[in-house]
């Protein structure tokens, strides 16, 4: 929100010291204020002098041609010294000082009752309010916290996404965890554990092409598997290719047979 540049005599210390220097038109104490080359040297703000359509002294009315602006040093040092308190003391702001850069600074930055608008949201807070919202705006980019691409941001409502689909950093359990694996990895390497490395992850038997039951079964299991069921396993294998070689008996009996017709 933009600071304002004009003050009601009522936040200064001494109003009646104040009004001194209040625009004759608007009767506040101005940012902008300046004066008019009139024969009384009245003060105007610039915001109130460029709404004039006749550019003549409110006061001095037309008794005086050729009336212009100018912004004077001396007048914005006097200016500088009165005191005040802030815009929002009525809501709770402890605030008193000088008029002024200290003044603008408490009110675009400090105050904790200004009027704050998210660029990201676009939502309004308070200041004190403020303080806590880029902590969790949810329209804010922030790095991904494993830090899996420096150079790259996200929107914080879609950081849970890219942690559980794609950062190659985030930490996954096993596949088989309900089968009795405990082991948990980074995504990037959770692959070559679930390929070559887990206990628990389901391979084949190599005789399951002989006849064996178990065409799967966990990796921890083959050995014992192969072991306790190698006569099986041999049996199969014989008889698998005994009849692979009486096909290709009755095959070549059957080609020739052809080829001597």
């Amino acid at each position: 929100m933009s600071t304002p540049t004009s003050f009601n005599l009522q936040l200064f210390t001494t109003p009646d010291s104040a009004s001194a220097f209040a625009c004759i038109k608007c009767r506040s104490i101005c940012t902008d204020i300046r004066e008019l080359s009139c024969y009384k040297v009245h003060l105007m703000c610039q915001s109130c002098w460029n709404e004039l359509s006749l550019k003549q002294c409110p006061i001095c009315k037309g008794n005086e041609k050729d009336i212009s602006v100018k912004r004077s040093g001396f007048l914005e040092q006097q200016l500088f010294k009165l005191e005040l308190k802030c815009v929002h003391n009525a809501r709770g702001c402890q605030w008193h000082g000088r008029f002024g850069p200290n003044f603008y600074t408490h009110l675009s930055q400090h105050c904790e009752y200004r009027k704050v608008v998210c660029e990201h949201c676009h939502k309004s807070f308070i200041g004190k309010e403020y303080k806590f919202h880029p902590d969790t705006c949810a329209m804010r980019s922030v790095p991904c916290p494993l830090k899996c691409d420096v150079d790259k941001r996200w929107l914080r409502r879609n950081l849970s996404q890219h942690l559980k689909t794609e950062c190659p950093l985030y930490v996954l359990k096993c596949d088989y965890v309900k089968h009795g694996c405990s082991v948990k990895l980074a995504r990037n390497q959770m692959r070559q554990h679930l390929q070559s490395e887990c206990e628990y992850r389901s391979v084949p038997c190599p005789f399951a092409m002989y006849g064996c039951a178990r065409k799967t079964l966990p990796f921890k299991q083959l050995d014992a598997h192969l072991r306790d069921d190698q006569v099986q396993h041999l049996s199969g294998k014989l008889e698998y290719m005994t009849e692979q070689l009486q096909n290709m008996h009755v095959s070549v009996n059957q080609r020739l047979h052809h080829q001597s017709r």
